[in-house]
């Protein structure tokens, strides 16, 4: 799951004061608040079902606004809008004290999802302060339909907001509030697990004693759960697979096409539900195979729960993940309850003989096999291991482990696997499994580890 770029949007709606330029287009409209909306000549701007509509007729729509208030840069806006039209969204801006002509040394490009279905996003713009704004919100004809807009300074405080719908009031952003953290203290340092709304809550960092242990690029490169389903067909790789962090083409960006439902961060403790997004967009090919998804946002939703200690061990982490999978036909669910991409630092792979308790080197593979696996530096200051309890809460689903080096990437990863196979389709409900992840010197994790087997094989 090395990931790339999807959906960013945003759309502010805005006005230039220049009457000259208002009636050269003839298409200007006053907010809900008194603010002044002026589009392009190529598009126009309506007020219609308590949203604003942008219909792009030729293939330069733009809108542009003055009517921002003072405050101190960086900037971030976040949007819930759908469109029909097509091309990547573009925002300039110029400073206070130079109203001069927009250019591309003052522009952010977007890819925008255009599938007809709200969306929300959040955008961060690089600038000491805002005198003029213009969004590009497509290349082609089409609809753009925007519900609120909101502005929020470098505090994180909302200094301009569009509740559109002639005042009606904004709608609650989604995955704003996926910024969270917990933490523990562990020896002379703490355990510290940090989400993020770029991906919709899921695990974006996890550190102890200056050390990152989760590779964090794409949307794919994280601390995080997925799953893989045949709709009945031969399974293929990611061509069925809702993604906790989000999809393949929400690439590097700041936005996740996965939407967060719920997240409570106390203490030592975490817990989130998301709603995955396919990896796949739809046409979009894994292998040489094609997307078996339809939508880009799936209807399966994953839950977590997240707590650093378990007993007498700071070190370990208990992690419960429980996939619903709703009413769909699948004969065949590979379920990716958990997988850690690590920093090429983690170099040396080792599993525990379940028979022996020894610990010995592994291949690189890549692939499953049956026995938990411990990541570690070279020098062995610090290290991941993964152990889940034969006896699940599920039922009699056995467990692989699997080991993956990505050289040209420059990241390692692990997961914990299980599979349901039902030749008469598998039923929809809940499937919840719990693991552990355990952090520390190598001799450290070696310990623990050795304790869970105990204490879960007893």
């Amino acid at each position: 799951m090395i990931r790339k770029l999807k959906t960013v949007l945003v759309w502010m709606i805005v006005v230039w004061s220049s009457m000259a330029h208002a009636a050269q287009n003839g298409n200007a409209m006053a907010g809900a608040d008194g603010s002044m909306w002026q589009a392009s000549a190529d598009c126009s701007l309506d007020m219609r079902d308590k949203e604003f509509v942008i219909v792009a007729t030729k293939h330069d729509p733009f809108i542009v606004s003055t009517d921002v208030p003072e405050m101190v840069g960086p900037f971030v806006i976040e949007i819930r809008a759908k469109s029909t039209s097509s091309g990547i969204a573009q925002i300039y801006w110029t400073p206070k004290e130079n109203k001069g002509a927009f250019g591309p040394a003052r522009r952010v490009n977007f890819t925008i999802v255009h599938d007809a279905e709200w969306h929300d996003y959040s955008v961060r713009i690089e600038a000491p302060d805002l005198g003029r704004i213009r969004l590009d919100p497509s290349t082609a004809p089409g609809e753009c339909r925007v519900a609120f807009i909101r502005i929020k300074d470098k505090s994180g405080a909302v200094v301009k907001e569009w509740t559109l719908g002639r005042g009606g009031p904004a709608i609650e952003f989604p995955n704003a509030n996926g910024n969270a953290q917990i933490r523990a203290p562990y020896k002379d340092s703490e355990i510290v697990i940090t989400t993020t709304s770029r991906l919709a809550g899921a695990i974006h960092s996890l550190t102890w004693r200056g050390q990152e242990f989760v590779d964090s690029h794409d949307h794919g490169r994280q601390l995080q759960s997925a799953s893989n389903l045949d709709c009945g067909t031969p399974i293929t790789g990611e061509t069925y697979n809702p993604t906790e962090a989000g999809s393949r083409d929400d690439g590097a960006g700041p936005f996740s096409s996965s939407r967060l439902l719920a997240i409570s961060a106390t203490g030592p403790e975490l817990k989130t539900t998301i709603q995955m997004a396919f990896w796949l967009k739809p046409g979009e090919k894994s292998g040489g195979n094609p997307a078996k998804n339809t939508t880009v946002l799936s209807n399966h939703p994953v839950s977590k729960r997240v707590h650093i200690g378990h007993k007498d061990m700071p070190n370990v982490i208990e992690y419960d993940t429980t996939f619903t999978l709703p009413n769909e036909h699948h004969t065949h669910a590979v379920l990716e309850a958990l997988t850690g991409y690590m920093p090429t630092a983690f170099s040396v792979f080792q599993k525990r003989d379940s028979k022996t308790g020894e610990y010995a080197p592994i291949t690189d593979g890549p692939g499953e096999q049956p026995c938990p696996l411990v990541f570690s530096t070279e020098n062995g200051s610090h290290a991941m291991g993964i152990f889940a309890p034969v006896k699940q809460p599920r039922g009699p689903e056995k467990i692989g482990y699997g080991r993956f080096r990505f050289a040209p990437q420059h990241v390692v990863k692990w997961n914990c696997v299980f599979r349901l196979t039902d030749k008469t389709g598998i039923k929809p409900g809940d499937y919840a499994y719990s693991m552990f992840v355990v952090v520390g010197t190598l001799d450290d994790v070696k310990v623990s580890l050795d304790k869970l087997v105990k204490e879960f094989t007893e």
